[in-house]
C-alpha cells in the first residue's frame, strides 16, 4: 500500500474509533453524576490539592489511609476538571469520552508497534484498527467512561499506553525524546492508579517475546535490553518504596485485594482466571458465570498451543508471539486485582486489562489465518463478529448507566422536596438504591453506593441545607434511637413516583442496653480513637454497632456472648475517614442487640463521637 493509500486508511480507521465512541456513548453525554461523584467533587472543591501540594504528592490519596491509593496526579486532573466545569455532568462526560477516545487511538498506535516488532513486513492495517476499534466498544468500560469518579484508571491507561508506544518506538531507534516521553509518562500513570506499576513487566514481555533482531547474541540482546528498562525499574522501586513509607506495604488498593494477591494459592487463581476470561470476552453477567468452569481458561490455553503445534514451521513464528504478548498484557494488568472477576459496576479495574484482548482477538484471527489459508476471509471475519456482539452489549450497559444517573437525580430532588416541607433539623434516609442490579442482582451501576449526604451540598445545591444521613439494610426496629434525637425526621425511599415516603419513628424495644464506653459527645483524634464498647450480658444472640456518618453507614457485628460482657471495638479506619472526608460533623452510634430469631430485641440509646481538628 503506497504512502498516499495508507495515510487515507488510516484517516478512515480514527475517524470509525472516534465515530463509534461518539454513537456508543452519546446518548448518556448528559449523564447525571452517582455516588463516589458526589463525595469527591465536593470534597475537591473544598480542599483543592493544588492549595497544599506537598502533602498532596507525599501523603494518602485525599488524606485518607483505609484503602492505601496514591493517585496525586489523576486526582489534580479531576479537581482541575470540577474547577472548570463545577456541577455540569455533560462537560464531565465530554472530556472522558474524548480520553476514551484517546485511548483507542492509542492502542493502534500500539497494535502498529508490536505488529511491527513481532511480524517484520507490510502493515496489517486491519488489524491495528480492529483493535482500537475493540477497545472502544467494549462492553464494560462506562465505568471507567461515564463513572466521573472513575477518573484514575481512564487517566492512567493514557499515560500507560503512551510509556509503552514510546518506549517501542525508542527501541525501533526513535531516539531519546521518545525515551524521556516513555519514562515521564510512566511516572505520571504511577501518580495516577497503583495498578501502573505493572508496566516493566509489560515491557519485559515485549522483549522477552519479541524476535532477535540485528543483534542475535543472546547475551548482548539481554544487555540491551537491560538497559532499556532500567529506568522503568529504577522508577517502579521508587515509587514502591514511597508507597512503603506512606501505608507500610507496596501492593496498592484495597486491602482484601492485597491480602488476597499475598496469600493467592493456584486454585483460586485458576478459578479466577476462568470466570475473569470468559466474562471478559462474553460479559452477559447473567447468573455466576457466562460459561461453564474451565471452558474459558481451557480454551484460553490450550487452542493456542494445538493452532502453535499445527502451524510449526508453516507460519511465521511472529504469530504465537504477538498474541503471546497480548495474553501477557491481560494477565499482567489484571495481577494487581489478584484476577478476582470484576462486574459491570467495578469493571474499571479491567480497564487497561482489556487492551491485551483488543489486540489479541485479531491478532489470533490472522494467525488462524496463516494457518489456514482457504478459510482465511471467515476467520479474518471473528473480529468483527465480536465486534458486533460487544457493540450491542455496550448500548444496554451504556442504558444502565444513564437509568442510574437519572435514579441519582431523582433520590436528590426526593430529598430538597422533603426539606422544603418537613422542617427537621436532621433527617435521616434508609432504602436509597446503591446500585442498578439486573434479575440475577448483579449489580450494573452505582447510584448511592456513596454520597448521598455530598449530593445535597455544594456545588450540586446552592446552600447547606439540614444534615442528611444515610442509614444502612437494617429492620426498622433498629433505628429505634433515633426517636430521641430533636428535630429527627426518618424517610425511606419509595421507587414508584420517586418520591420519599415518611417513616414513623419505631418505638423503643422493652429492652434497653446500658452501655460502658464512651460518653456522648465524646472527642477522638486520629491520635486517640473512643475506648471499645462494653455490652453487658443477657440472653442475646447477636450484637450490632451501628455507627451513621455523612458519608456512609458502618455497622459491626459480633456475636454476643451468654454470661460475660461484650467488647465491640469502633472501626478505626472508618471513623478516621469520615473525620477527614466530613470534617466536624459527628459520627452517631448505638448498639442493636438481636434475639436468635434475628428479631430487635433491644437497642441502646443513640450517642455522638465528636472529631477534634
Amino acid at each position: 500500500m503506497n504512502g498516499g493509500r495508507a495515510g487515507a486508511a488510516d484517516r478512515l480507521g480514527a475517524l470509525a474509533v472516534v465515530a463509534a465512541v461518539a454513537a456508543a456513548y452519546g446518548p448518556a453525554a448528559g449523564r447525571y453524576f452517582t455516588s463516589e461523584d458526589f463525595l469527591l467533587l465536593r470534597f475537591l472543591a473544598e480542599h483543592p490539592p493544588w492549595a497544599d501540594l506537598g502533602a498532596t504528592f507525599g501523603g494518602p490519596w485525599l488524606g485518607v489511609t483505609i484503602v492505601g491509593f496514591y493517585r496525586p496526579v489523576a486526582t489534580l486532573l479531576f479537581a482541575l476538571e470540577g474547577r472548570l466545569f463545577g456541577a455540569e455532568p455533560l462537560a464531565f462526560n465530554v472530556v472522558h469520552l474524548a480520553v476514551h477516545a484517546a485511548n483507542a487511538l492509542l492502542v493502534a498506535a500500539l497494535a502498529r508497534r508490536v505488529q511491527r516488532r513481532f511480524l517484520p513486513g507490510p502493515l496489517d492495517r486491519v488489524a491495528v484498527w480492529a483493535a482500537a476499534l475493540l477497545f472502544a466498544v467494549h462492553p464494560l468500560h462506562p465505568n471507567a467512561v461515564l463513572f466521573a469518579a472513575s477518573f484514575a484508571p481512564l487517566f492512567a491507561t493514557t499515560f500507560l499506553l503512551l510509556a509503552t508506544v514510546s518506549y517501542l518506538r525508542f527501541r525501533e531507534g526513535g531516539g531519546r525524546s521518545a525515551r524521556l516521553v516513555a519514562i515521564v509518562a510512566f511516572a505520571l500513570a504511577l501518580g495516577s492508579y497503583e495498578a501502573a506499576v505493572v508496566l516493566p513487566a509489560l515491557l519485559f514481555a515485549a522483549e522477552a517475546l519479541a524476535p532477535p533482531g540485528p543483534i542475535r547474541d543472546p547475551r548482548a540482546r539481554a544487555g540491551d535490553a537491560a538497559r532499556a528498562l532500567a529506568p522503568h525499574v529504577v522508577l517502579a522501586a521508587v515509587y514502591l518504596g514511597l508507597r512503603h513509607s506512606l501505608f507500610g506495604v507496596v501492593l496498592g488498593g484495597y486491602p482484601e485485594a492485597a491480602q488476597e494477591l499475598v496469600g493467592l494459592r493456584a486454585r483460586v487463581a485458576l478459578s479466577h482466571l476462568d470466570t475473569s476470561i470468559s466474562r471478559l470476552v462474553l460479559p452477559l453477567f447473567d447468573g455466576p458465570s457466562s460459561i461453564p468452569p474451565g471452558i474459558a481458561l481451557g480454551l484460553a490455553a490450550l487452542a493456542p498451543l494445538g493452532l502453535h503445534l499445527w502451524a510449526r514451521g508453516r507460519v511465521p513464528p511472529g504469530h504465537p508471539r504477538l498474541c503471546a504478548f497480548a495474553a501477557s498484557w491481560l494477565l499482567v494488568s489484571m495481577a494487581p486485582f489478584a484476577f478476582v472477576p470484576v462486574v459491570p459496576a467495578t469493571s474499571r479495574y479491567w480497564y487497561a486489562a482489556s487492551v491485551g484482548a483488543a489486540i489479541g482477538v485479531p491478532a489470533f484471527a490472522r494467525w488462524l489465518g496463516a494457518a489456514f489459508p482457504r478459510g482465511r476471509a471467515g476467520l479474518l471475519g471473528l473480529p468483527a463478529a465480536l465486534l458486533a456482539v460487544w457493540a450491542v452489549l455496550l448500548v444496554a450497559n451504556v442504558g444502565t448507566y444513564r437509568e442510574a444517573g437519572e435514579t441519582a437525580r431523582a433520590v436528590q430532588a426526593a430529598v430538597l422536596r422533603a426539606e422544603a416541607t418537613d422542617g427537621a433539623s436532621r433527617r435521616f434516609v434508609a432504602g436509597y438504591p446503591l446500585f442498578v442490579t439486573n434479575r440475577a442482582g448483579v449489580a450494573l451501576a452505582q447510584v448511592f453506593h456513596y454520597g448521598l449526604a455530598d449530593a445535597l451540598r455544594p456545588p450540586f445545591v446552592p446552600a447547606p441545607g439540614v444534615d442528611v444521613a444515610p442509614l444502612p439494610p437494617l429492620p426498622a426496629a433498629a433505628f429505634a434511637p433515633l426517636e430521641r434525637l430533636p428535630g429527627a425526621r426518618l424517610y425511606a425511599w419509595a421507587p414508584a413516583g420517586s418520591r420519599l415516603r415518611r417513616l414513623p419513628m419505631p418505638a423503643m424495644p422493652p429492652a434497653t442496653l446500658v452501655l460502658q464506653g464512651p460518653p456522648d459527645g465524646a472527642r477522638f483524634s486520629a491520635e486517640r480513637l473512643p475506648a471499645p464498647v462494653v455490652v453487658p450480658s443477657g440472653t442475646h444472640r447477636r450484637l450490632r454497632l451501628v455507627l451513621v456518618a455523612a458519608g456512609n453507614p458502618s455497622v459491626v457485628d459480633v456475636p454476643a456472648r451468654d454470661g460475660a460482657n461484650t467488647l465491640l471495638g469502633f472501626p478505626r479506619e472508618f471513623v478516621l475517614a469520615m473525620r477527614r472526608l466530613y470534617p466536624g460533623r459527628p459520627v452517631l452510634w448505638w448498639v442493636v442487640a438481636e434475639d436468635a430469631g434475628g428479631a430487635v430485641s433491644a437497642v441502646s440509646p443513640v450517642r455522638h463521637l465528636v472529631p477534634q481538628p
